[in-house]
């Protein structure tokens, strides 16, 4: 959105970039209830460029309605089902003003900070980390430099200046935000934004002389192939700079130990037999970077630096791919590896053409839908009420006077929960096989069955043998994921 808006700023494009620019906001506020908090400052900002650029009063007022308009393209139908389901367009949020509830939602801002996630506004010492966990301790020198307006210096930019120095206010804007707005501030990735907003004056900074190219392409490299302590501490441990290392238990910890994004990480799994891959991981490696320094130092002509920054994306991203085939779960299933036993073996039994599965614990469905996505996943309520959702619950709650949930993660569909209810769900859903795994602690203590911290649906499927094949997890003794097949009913 950002980019689109530059074009149309810097008279590049004309409307058709205003459009592309709303459209990719509005994909914002459509994914994630962050966009709420960073998106309009965007967009006041398009709508500040367009005043100024717009000379007759209808132009500018067609530029306003295409920012008004082209957002809601990719998020108007979120937020007024939300809104036609719920009366709230921000559900789940709630919405108070001077301790009023506007728009009910889930709970309110004295239950967000219960969350693991939340860090308090005025430790400072948690923002520093977060802040060099996302820019990177040994390039931070280079993006502060970028955002303070050092790409100013030695030859103008030909009256470009006020844009670089807008990116520059955008992205400290965003980080302001993110740290001031967002509750759940140990999520660094609510940061990232302004990664990109200040790679417009950096890039304008790097254009400045060769040598500063030299030391993008230097820092780049120790960016991708070096863990981010190096080299002033060894691998795995908190580096110098760590503001939370030394906290008590209870108190918060950003961990800044990060491995190295490309080549490095899979050595931990490799053996002997894998060193070919290794020096084909290196050699891969070793000519992206080359090709990077080829274009740093903006020699040749343009289409053999074309075909030098190709080269040298192929071979990062071709190491980086042969990298993670370093062990096959990882091209697949994510780094959980308490999870990677169970997730085997519901790949093995799930069938070539797929299963339909239920899943019942910690949130993490996706993995159970298996190579090529072949699995049908669900969650099946665990009452009467089949089809409905949290939101129909909630509706229900208030209807009884209860109000707000008290902790981050709402409960109301499994506070009545019912054996035969859940059994003839299954059966109406279709469902082959169940996984349960074990439920987070700092989610919240719904209906946990054992000290375990397994939902009830281990404690009924284990219980009623006659109705649910234990798979995998109930004999082996595995403490985080449970499998069964549903049985077909007597006859």
């Amino acid at each position: 959105s950002a980019f689109f808006f530059l074009r149309y700023a810097l008279g590049d494009d004309g409307f058709p970039a205003l459009v592309l620019g709303g459209l990719a906001a509005g994909g914002a506020l459509a994914t994630k209830p962050t966009g709420v908090v960073f998106v309009p400052v965007l967009l006041a900002a398009a709508g500040i460029s367009a005043l100024v650029r717009e000379r007759p009063i209808g132009r500018k007022a067609a530029a306003a309605l295409i920012l008004a308009v082209s957002p809601l393209v990719m998020a108007g139908f979120w937020y007024g089902r939300n809104a036609l389901l719920t009366g709230n367009p921000l559900y789940p949020l709630q919405v108070e003003l001077f301790g009023r509830v506007v728009l009910a939602g889930w709970y309110g801002t004295d239950v967000m900070r219960l969350s693991p996630f939340y860090i308090p506004v005025r430790d400072l010492r948690a923002f520093g980390d977060l802040f060099l966990a996302v820019f990177d301790p040994r390039l931070a020198p280079v993006w502060l430099a970028a955002l303070v307006g050092a790409w100013f210096w030695k030859r103008p930019a030909r009256g470009r200046e006020p844009w670089f120095a807008a990116f520059s206010v955008l992205a400290i804007a965003n980080v302001a935000l993110f740290w001031l707005v967002v509750p759940y501030r140990t999520q660094q990735r609510f940061m990232i934004q302004a990664v990109g907003l200040t790679a417009v004056p950096l890039a304008r900074l790097f254009d400045r002389a060769s040598w500063l190219r030299y030391l993008g392409v230097a820092l780049l490299a120790a960016h991708l192939l070096t863990f981010q302590g190096w080299p002033f501490g060894p691998s795995g441990q908190e580096p110098p700079w760590d503001l939370t290392a030394h906290r008590p238990m209870d108190a918060v910890r950003v961990p800044n130990a990060a491995p190295p994004l490309i080549l490095f990480p899979p050595l931990a799994t490799w053996r002997v037999r894998s060193l070919s891959r290794v020096g084909l991981t290196f050699g891969l490696g070793l000519v992206g970077l080359a090709a990077a320094w080829t274009v740093g130092r903006g020699k040749g002509r343009f289409s053999i630096r074309v075909a030098a920054a190709g080269l040298g994306v192929a071979g990062l991203v071709t190491a980086l791919i042969v990298a993670a085939g370093g062990e096959a779960r990882r091209v697949f299933f994510a780094d959980f590896p308490e999870f990677y036993k169970g997730w085997r073996q519901l790949e093995q039994r799930s069938g070539r053409d797929g299963s339909r599965i239920a899943y019942a614990g910690t949130n993490l469905p996706f993995y159970l839908l298996g190579t090529h996505l072949r699995n049908d996943v669900r969650y099946v309520n665990v009452d009467a009420h089949r089809g409905w959702l949290l939101h129909d619950y909630h509706r229900a709650a208030r209807a009884r006077g209860q109000g707000n949930w008290s902790y981050p993660r709402p409960g109301w569909d499994r506070e009545h929960p019912d054996y035969d209810a859940w059994l003839a769900n299954l059966r109406a859903e279709g469902i082959q096989m169940l996984v349960v795994t074990r439920a987070d602690p700092n989610e919240g203590p719904h209906n946990i069955a054992d000290a375990d911290w397994f939902p009830i649906e281990r404690q009924w499927a284990e219980s009623h043998p006659e109705t649910f094949e234990p798979l995998y997890g109930q004999f082996e003794g595995d403490h985080w994921i449970r499998l069964y097949r549903l049985l077909p009913p007597p006859n």
